[in-house]
């Protein structure tokens, strides 16, 4: 995998020494933890100029990345780290025996999720495992307890990996698993789920089948709240692969004179969203097949608000 790739959304350019990117995103994704200093200290990574500061906060050279992850090499003991993403990403033939069995159970756990094929566990998949990527916090690590949580919306999903059997929730034990032991967790993940803030539920499932939290947010909050004018119409156009401006000036000038009555300084309610969406066509857009995505856009967003409601509905939570 092109580390430079994974990394895209977070990089930024410095005039003075090329792509950075917050060292924190770093160590979040290959060593499981946000922590800025989990192995190497502050001074050494400065005077090696692999990082620099700015403005108080920290950046990796990405040009200095695979230096980084060789530094850290073999420095893992005695560390709160869970290189999940260092070994199976960078490294994959070189796993330690300590973190094989344990990986191997996030992996079984994945593949039961697969497995599954509905709509929880496709939405924990995304959770716990996406682009690739292992998405974990590691909170605590003791005499080979794992304990770690990956992050939505609302209170993050927590999962336990015990070296022995235990009888604790959201929990695996890495030396004896079957499917008995998955399918637990799984349904506890399931209740985790929808015990949690009924808005939260929906913008987590909404985010899994749009890919965008802010988006997803976006829409939930004006889809419970219908009436309201929470909306901003400029929030809605950089959604768009505009033609060119001007057919976008046309547009907006249409869109406004027929809706006038789903607009209230400048923002629009839910009915305002569908009906932006659904009232672009294929010569206001900068290829054909854009069009193909915002009805595709369109229906993932109707389809998965009905399919939540139903599961809150069905489990008397909503």
């Amino acid at each position: 995998m092109d580390y430079k790739t994974i990394f895209s959304n977070d990089t930024h350019l410095d005039i003075n020494v090329g792509l950075i990117v917050p060292l924190s995103k770093i160590n979040k994704l290959v060593l499981g933890t946000s922590k800025l200093f989990p192995i190497i200290e502050k001074m050494t990574l400065l005077n090696s100029e692999i990082i620099i500061e700015i403005n108080d906060k920290y950046y990796l050279k990405l040009s200095s990345f695979l230096t980084y992850l060789n530094l850290i090499k073999k420095q893992f003991d005695n560390n709160l780290i869970f290189p999940y993403n260092y070994y199976k990403i960078f490294f994959p033939n070189e796993i330690d025996t300590t973190y094989n069995f344990v990986f191997e159970t996030i992996d079984k756990y994945i593949e039961y999720l697969d497995k599954q094929n509905d709509h929880f566990s496709k939405t924990i998949k995304y959770i716990i495992y996406n682009k690739n990527v292992l998405q974990a916090n590691i909170v605590s690590e003791l005499d080979g307890l794992y304990c770690l949580n990956f992050e939505k919306n609302g209170k993050s999903l927590p999962l336990n990996l015990f070296s022995e059997e235990i009888d604790s929730a959201y929990s695996l034990c890495y030396t004896s698993n079957n499917d008995n032991k998955y399918k637990k967790l799984f349904e506890e993940h399931k209740n985790f789920l929808l015990m949690d803030n009924p808005e939260t539920f929906l913008i987590t499932n909404l985010q899994r089948v749009t890919g965008d939290e802010a988006f997803s947010t976006m829409v939930v909050k004006s889809y419970l709240i219908k009436n309201e004018f929470t909306t901003s119409i400029e929030e809605l156009c950089h959604l768009i692969e505009w033609k060119n401006k001007h057919m976008k000036d046309l547009y907006l000038i249409k869109f406004y004179q027929k809706y006038s009555h789903l607009i209230k300084n400048d923002n629009t309610n839910f009915e305002g969203i569908n009906k932006f969406l659904l009232n672009i066509e294929i010569e206001d857009v900068n290829q054909w097949h854009v069009k193909e995505q915002i009805n595709e856009l369109y229906y993932q967003i109707t389809h998965e608000l009905i399919r939540s409601f139903e599961l809150l509905y069905n489990s008397k939570i909503f």
